[in-house]
Order: C-alpha cells, then sequence, then structure tokens
C-alpha cells in the first residue's frame, strides 16, 4: 500500500523535510500521513507542544497532528486519531498509512463542523464528531 500527495504550501515552506507523507516512527510504530487543509489553531497548538518538550523537524501543520496523536491515550491508533483531531480546528482531509497489516485510515471535516471517518481493511466508519478537549 502507499499514499502520496501533491503538495503546495498552505502552510511551512517548500522544503524537502515539509514533502508529504509525512513519516515518523514513534512508540505504538510506523505512520505516515498525507494531509490537505487549514487547521485555524495549528500555530497555538504547536506552541503549547514545543513548551511540555515537543521537537519539530518540520515547519507545516501536519506535524503538529502527529505530535498530537503520539501524545494521546487509547489502545488503538483510531482512539488517538479522535483523540488528537478533538484539539485541532479547521477544515481538513487527512490520510493515515500504518505498516500493521496495510491499514489505512481517512478522517475529514468541513468548515461546518461535519466528520466524516473510514478506513481499508477495517470494519469502522462514522460521522461522530470528536469530543472537544478542555
Amino acid at each position: 500500500m502507499a499514499i502520496g500527495h501533491n503538495r503546495y504550501a498552505t502552510s511551512g515552506r517548500t522544503l524537502l523535510k515539509n514533502t508529504q507523507p509525512f513519516v515518523v516512527e514513534f512508540s505504538r510504530g510506523g505512520l505516515a500521513v498525507a494531509h490537505n487543509g487549514n487547521l485555524v489553531n495549528a500555530l497555538e497548538l504547536r506552541e503549547s507542544l514545543e513548551a511540555r518538550g515537543a521537537i519539530f523537524q518540520s515547519s507545516v501543520d501536519t506535524e503538529v497532528i502527529v505530535h498530537l496523536i503520539a501524545g494521546a491515550s487509547g489502545e488503538h491508533l483510531v482512539d488517538r486519531i479522535v483523540a488528537a483531531l478533538a484539539a485541532v480546528r479547521g477544515a481538513y482531509s487527512l490520510l493515515f498509512l500504518t505498516p500493521e497489516r496495510n491499514r489505512s485510515r481517512c478522517a475529514t471535516r468541513t468548515a461546518s463542523g461535519r466528520w466524516s471517518w473510514g478506513g481499508s481493511r477495517t470494519r469502522w466508519c462514522s460521522r461522530r464528531r470528536p469530543a472537544r478537549s478542555t
């Protein structure tokens, strides 16, 4: 399986380190993320994460999402994604790929706040709205 993105700079500069998909390794394994859209509170979230010790490698808002997922609680990746996206405001589409059984997941939020979730090789799909973080 593979994911890709023809990235144009909606945030961050057009540099190789900002290329998508954004690929990371963290305690739960590998994760690739392709993202399009606008996170209206990305700078605020980034500053909060940096104040807690997060070290960023790029200048794109996609990395903010990755840090939120890595720091979220939940047994399954989808639980972590839901928890992370509860803190994010804006309209966007995300595609996630994990090496675990070649699973991919997607999350979309429109400007009106409508959510759509889905995945390949899984049976999850809903329109539930993540709980707001405090």
